[in-house]
């Protein structure tokens, strides 16, 4: 699916432009804020290709697309005004959330979109202080100088980007902000600080504090700004707005920071940096095996956001972090528990799944890699905690910190560079090679049930020792899906698309319909149904779930030669007609008609099998679902 129309069915099904409060993006995430959380589709959601995941945290939508994420959030702000409306939140359907999740989304909401260029400057950083250290180049060099300048600069301005994104999170005008961020940090007023010269403010007399490199005095002036904001809309003739309404914000605004605001900021600036190095200097070690254990269960809750405050701190009080050193073993053990499982299964779809998401994960971009492999079979996850916990043991006791801000991966290992280095990068292979092991040992291919043989006519029969089955708690269920469709029967791994073939949706077979009907093939309920007749979900009688998806990237056609037959919630028999399409007419227009049919609550069952090939026609059995019963 490409990104305007992945964009446009997300955006509807969290409940249009209108049920939105906010909408930022992290490396992975797209994070929405909404106004009524029960207005959101989540399950179709997940259905749609290109979306990993959805996850709920942290007060939170949040939706996980991958690497192109950026390029969905793009498409979605192009679909609505989300960055240019400062919208009113109904009291009556805000969902109340709790301290802490309020917290995380307001962390998430500033931090998120300056992550991607403080990573990419602090590779940057430890790029040049490596070429320094192996006498390559010198800092009095002019190279050097330019390169230091690309990368020292958004860390030095930091309460300029803090000021946009706040400004963006509080409802404050952003560019009123990013002035008083850029006051914060104006060279004549930072020389006079330097010179420890007491500054007087009509009789007020303070002394000055240099705000580079700093966020929190910032983040607390824009929320005042907000509020001071609101009062003078209210207050304010509409036709001096345009000329006073920024002269007095600024004019108050800004001694009101230098005297007030960012002395208390600072306090608290330093307080966050002093508990977090008393509780690091208690035990490194310990600390890095709690934080390598536990790094990748927060991201998969999202709440791995409420460190980023206390990392960007240190940097900005001591000039590195120590924190991320634990969590890398956490991101590289993931793509180390990958491996062993690549190394072990005999399933193609697992290693296609393993080997596409092993340089992501060693990248630091681990959702793939867990909810593709690691999370989905359990016990790599679980191997791969083991080799986190490992990893930062060794890394808390190397000392090793980070000179810059990261995505915690194998590419931002320059930025550590320094003490500790070397021992570092025994941890991270430690933290690879352990996880790998133990998944190897540990990691078993989904059971293939043997109380059946299924042959390619699609017949099955029983081979079950009654004497056996009297002494077994568990039973099996047996059911049987019937074809939609009329055509010829494509393994699922065999499909162009990846999403699909990956298995990422579910199990089930693909058919190449001769026949432009989609059929039921079973007796349910019809759960979602696309307005474009591309794709159709069924939730049979029994509880599985079922979803036909008509072509590839069929959707960019916008309903044109589909036909409709059926609408969602509606009750529906085998062999009643869900979708008419013209197949001559979509290949025509360059589409694979390739149709997948996928059991999406795939886990719910011990096993799904394709039990037909070659040429099929309506109501011809292709499918077997069983689940275990406790008698």
């Amino acid at each position: 699916m490409k990104n305007q129309e992945l964009a446009k069915e997300i955006l509807k099904n969290v409940g249009g432009e209108n049920n939105i409060n906010s909408l930022v993006h992290c490396v992975t995430r797209l994070r929405f804020k909404l106004l009524d959380n029960s207005k959101a589709n989540k399950s179709i959601i997940e259905e749609l290709e290109g979306v990993i995941s959805v996850v709920e945290s942290g007060g939170q939508f949040q939706v996980v697309i991958g690497n192109t994420v950026g390029d969905v959030y793009k498409e979605i702000i192009k679909l609505t005004n989300l960055v240019n409306d400062k919208k009113e939140i109904n009291n009556e359907v805000k969902e109340k959330t709790s301290i802490g999740n309020k917290a995380l989304d307001l962390i998430s909401g500033i931090f998120a979109p300056v992550l991607s260029i403080l990573a990419s400057v602090s590779i940057l950083k430890g790029l040049l202080a490596i070429v320094v250290y192996l006498n390559y180049t010198s800092t009095s060099s002019g190279t050097y100088q330019i390169l230091h300048a690309v990368e020292d600069s958004a860390l030095y301005f930091m309460p300029i980007l803090i000021a946009f994104t706040a400004a963006k999170k509080f409802g404050a005008s952003e560019f009123i902000a990013i002035t008083l961020g850029s006051i914060l940090v104006y060279p004549g007023i930072i020389n006079l600080f330097n010179k420890n010269i007491i500054i007087n403010f009509f009789g007020i007399p303070f002394k000055g504090i240099d705000y580079s490199f700093t966020f929190i005095p910032i983040v607390i002036a824009v929320f005042i700004l907000a509020k001071l904001e609101k009062f003078l809309n209210k207050v304010m003739n509409e036709n001096l707005k345009l000329f006073f309404m920024p002269l007095l914000c600024l004019v108050i605004m800004a001694p009101l920071t230098f005297i007030v605001i960012g002395p208390i900021a600072t306090i608290i600036t330093k307080t966050v940096g002093i508990v977090y190095s008393f509780i690091y200097n208690l035990s490194p070690v310990l600390v890095g095996i709690i934080v390598g254990a536990s790094w990748q269960a927060l991201v998969i809750g999202g709440i791995h956001w409420g460190a980023m405050p206390v990392i960007i701190n240190n940097l900005s009080l001591y000039g590195v972090d120590t924190f991320m050193a634990l969590a890398i073993s956490a991101s590289v053990g993931q793509a180390g528990a990958v491996l062993g499982v690549l190394l072990k299964t005999k399933n193609k779809n697992i290693r296609k799944a393993a080997i596409s998401t092993i340089p992501t994960g060693l990248a630091g971009i681990t959702e793939p890699t867990i909810y593709g492999v690691t999370l989905k079979y359990k016990t790599p996850f679980i191997c791969a905690t083991i080799g986190g916990a490992v990893g930062g043991a060794i890394a808390g006791y190397s000392g090793s910190a980070a000179i810059g801000y990261l995505i915690p991966g194998l590419l931002t290992l320059p930025v550590y560079f320094g003490q500790g280095f070397k021992e570092l990068v025994i941890a991270v292979v430690t933290s690879y090679v352990l996880s790998a092991i133990l998944s190897f040992i540990t990691f078993k291919d989904p059971k293939v049930e043997n109380d059946t043989e299924i042959y390619d006519n699609g017949k099955i029969e029983k081979n079950i020792d009654n004497n056996d089955k009297l002494n077994k708690r568990e039973t099996t269920k047996t059911e049987i899906i019937e074809s939609p469709l009329n055509g010829e029967v494509k393994e699922l791994s065999q499909v162009s698309d990846q999403v699909f073939a990956s298995e990422a949706l579910g199990k089930g077979i693909a058919i190449v319909p001769s026949e432009g009907k989609l059929v039921s093939p079973v007796e349910g309920v019809v759960s979602a149904v696309f307005p474009t007749g591309h794709a159709i979900g069924i939730i049979s009688d029994n509880g599985i779930e079922i979803l036909m998806h008509i072509g590839f990237d069929t959707v960019s056609l916008n309903g044109k030669h589909f036909k409709l037959n059926v609408t969602q919630g509606e009750k529906v028999k085998k062999g009643d007609l869900l979708v008419e399409f013209d197949i001559n007419k979509i290949q025509q227009e360059g589409f694979d008609i390739t149709t997948p049919i996928v059991i999406t609550n795939t886990n719910d069952y011990s096993n799904i099998k394709s039990i037909n090939h070659g040429v099929v026609k309506y109501n011809d059995n292709i499918l077997l679902v069983k689940q275990k019963l406790i008698e």
